[in-house]
């Protein structure tokens, strides 16, 4: 299995809404939920080792921490809605303790999921974030009910992102896995489980891909 190097991005805003004519190839993470409602255009749509074929009326949803990337995108209209938990308060305990089964969503046969699409595409060309929350909200409490969940830590995703962020800050000063273990008071093991499980690299393969990168 080809090894990623994977980019974590450490956002700030509360939610942002573009329409995009081509999406990332670049494997990357953060905190934030991703959306894409393709208007125009198909692509496969990756979410840590699933692959989804997705065309003009689906959504892709990425939950937070989960690495994602697209790959043979053509040309197209794609909106692209990144936004924080905080957006969607009755459903942050579930998007933080879950991961979907199934990434891509079929809404033609969702009337108000198409709608809250559509009034979003609407609002893209805008700065009127309120309505941006209140239509998100709509949205995500018209699509989770049809996603089947599986439980995923909040622990693990934060214990992710602390040693993310280490190897992004210490890379050039040569870590090894023992001073990671002891700065972020994770055992060994825990930090290899998780970069391996999420990432399928190891500690120093990682930091090795940020120095070639460099």
């Amino acid at each position: 299995m080809k090894k990623l190097d994977v980019v974590y991005e450490n956002k700030t805003t509360l939610i942002n809404l573009e329409i995009q004519h081509t999406l990332s190839h670049l494997p990357h993470m953060h905190k934030e939920l991703e959306l894409i409602y393709v208007l125009e255009g198909n692509c496969v749509a990756v979410a840590d080792r699933g692959r989804f074929n997705i065309s003009k009326g689906d959504i892709y949803l990425a939950f937070p921490n989960q690495v994602h990337y697209y790959e043979q995108c053509t040309r197209g209209d794609y909106l692209v809605l990144i936004f924080s938990y905080d957006v969607i308060p009755y459903l942050s305990k579930t998007v933080r303790e879950n991961i979907p089964e199934n990434n891509s969503i079929k809404i033609a046969s969702n009337a108000n999921a198409k709608r809250y699409c559509e009034a979003l595409t609407e609002l893209s060309h805008t700065d009127r974030h309120t309505e941006m929350c209140g239509y998100t909200n709509l949205l995500l409490g018209a699509i989770i009910p049809e996603m089947t969940l599986l439980s995923h830590t909040v622990s693990d995703s934060s214990s992710l992102r602390s040693i993310l962020n280490y190897c992004s800050a210490n890379y050039m000063n040569n870590p090894t896995l023992d001073d990671a273990s002891q700065t972020l008071h994770l055992s060994k093991y825990h930090i290899s489980h998780l970069l391996n499980g999420q990432l399928n690299l190891s500690f120093t393969d990682y930091l090795n891909s940020l120095r070639i990168d460099a």
